[in-house]
């Protein structure tokens, strides 16, 4: 009975602050959060997000499945990024990738962005 008092009370309290029911935002955003600990984690390496006028080059290292879709996980030597991927790409592992505006090529890709250094 302790337990369901203090369930009740947390509840009235997040749905008070506005916290619950999380938005659909709240929660892929944390979800995204997480596929990016876990692959930091995994691969020993930082996290880094593409900008539109960068490029991000790596290796190819697997995908993750979301909620949200599929992303491809692309390493360089000391950091990573995630790229929205179709389930038709189906590329090597090891094989070499390019991010750039939001879009993911494997092989090379020309182009006149701002490489991100790894």
């Amino acid at each position: 009975a302790e337990v369901r008092e203090a369930r009740a009370a947390r509840q009235f309290w997040l749905e008070t602050e506005g916290l619950f029911p999380p938005s659909r935002e709240d929660l892929q955003a944390e979800e995204f959060r997480n596929v990016v600990a876990a692959q930091a984690s995994r691969l020993g390496r930082r996290f880094v997000e593409v900008g539109d006028r960068e490029v991000f080059r790596g290796l190819f290292t697997g995908h993750v499945d979301t909620a949200q879709g599929r992303f491809a996980v692309i390493a360089g030597d000391t950091r990573f990024t995630l790229a929205a991927s179709s389930e038709g790409q189906a590329p090597a592992l090891g094989q070499q990738a390019t991010v750039e505006r939001s879009t993911l090529a494997f092989g090379r890709l020309a182009g006149r962005s701002r490489t991100i250094p790894d």
